[in-house]
């Protein structure tokens, strides 16, 4: 090959070449590789040849216009050429793929582990107070009873059997449905005999519950915020929480009268709180792509809908 033409090839061909790389490192490896191997392989191999071919009639035209004298051997060498080249680009965009994308999943591996091991160890500190504090209860309790105050005594009750929960289940990664709907009646037990007079609740479960597990304290967030946010000592209001089990998905949706405007967040864009914030993080950690989550207002009612696959 002429002189001029490996100088000054060198500058277009880098660019043919960096075409087969960041095709195949930014999008062919990632998206397809592993979900659709021979539909990558069709693609890949396609813009491996579709790119080969364009460089060597770039090569043949740069030839031309030096009155380099053509032949097919010439051509057919340059093509065969691009095509070790381009596979040599090829080959490297997948392995720096690969490695990259493995280091990334050892820091978040690393990273998740360190967030449990602290969340493990603010559990142990928080254990402390309600250890004594179960134990206090269970005291009251028995005299509650003792001196026929059933009332008090079955908010007491109630009261222990939420600490029970928080304090041994919750260890678990998942719980029986069943467990977790006992612990909502209890709070919202516990709630109306604070609102009595203010609140009516309804809660429906339909479907079969029976050997369906979740991860506990997932469902707690959506009706304390609609205590927190839907209750007024003004005016009577109602709550709704439905909870369905339909083909092994789980529907929870919890409505409340919408009393008055919250701040924006990132999660709802109109109305929430810090709960829902924190909600929709351990959905991510521990429902990765199988939950969705969504918060709305619909006839000054505001409605939080929940579904985990």
């Amino acid at each position: 090959m002429p002189n001029a033409f490996i100088a000054d090839g060198v500058y277009f061909s880098m660019m043919f070449n960096a075409a087969i790389f960041y095709l195949n490192y930014g999008f062919l490896v990632g998206k397809k590789l592993f979900s659709q191997p021979k539909l990558y392989l069709l693609l890949a191999s396609s813009v491996w040849m579709l790119v080969s071919f364009l460089e060597t009639l770039a090569d043949i035209y740069q030839l031309n216009a030096i009155a380099f004298l053509f032949t097919s051997d010439v051509g057919l060498t340059l093509l065969l050429y691009n095509f070790q080249v381009n596979a040599g680009y090829w080959v490297l965009s997948i392995v720096l793929k690969l490695t990259v994308d493995w280091l990334s999943q050892i820091n978040s591996r690393k990273e998740i582990e360190l967030q449990q091991t602290e969340t493990e160890l603010a559990l142990l500190k928080s254990q402390v107070h309600p250890h004594f504090l179960f134990n206090t209860l269970n005291t009251l309790f028995s005299s509650a009873y003792e001196y026929g105050d059933t009332n008090t005594a079955d908010g007491i009750g109630k009261l222990s059997h939420l600490l029970r929960y928080m304090l041994y289940e919750t260890q678990e990664k998942k719980v029986k449905l069943e467990n977790e709907i006992e612990y909502l009646e209890n709070y919202i037990d516990l709630q109306k005999m604070r609102f009595s007079k203010e609140v009516s609740v309804i809660f429906n479960v339909e479907g079969k519950v029976e050997g369906y597990y979740i991860a506990p304290m997932m469902l707690i967030t959506l009706v304390e915020n609609a205590f927190k946010h839907g209750i007024s000592p003004a005016v009577k209001t109602e709550i709704e929480i439905n909870l369905e089990i339909q083909n092994n998905k789980l529907f929870f949706q919890v409505i409340n009268v919408r009393l008055r405007a919250r701040a924006k967040t990132e999660l709802e864009g109109s109305s929430g709180g810090l709960g829902l914030v924190n909600l929709k993080k351990r959905l991510d950690l521990l429902y990765p792509q199988k939950h969705s989550l969504d918060t709305h207002v619909l006839d000054n009612n505001f409605v939080a809908r929940l579904e985990l696959l």
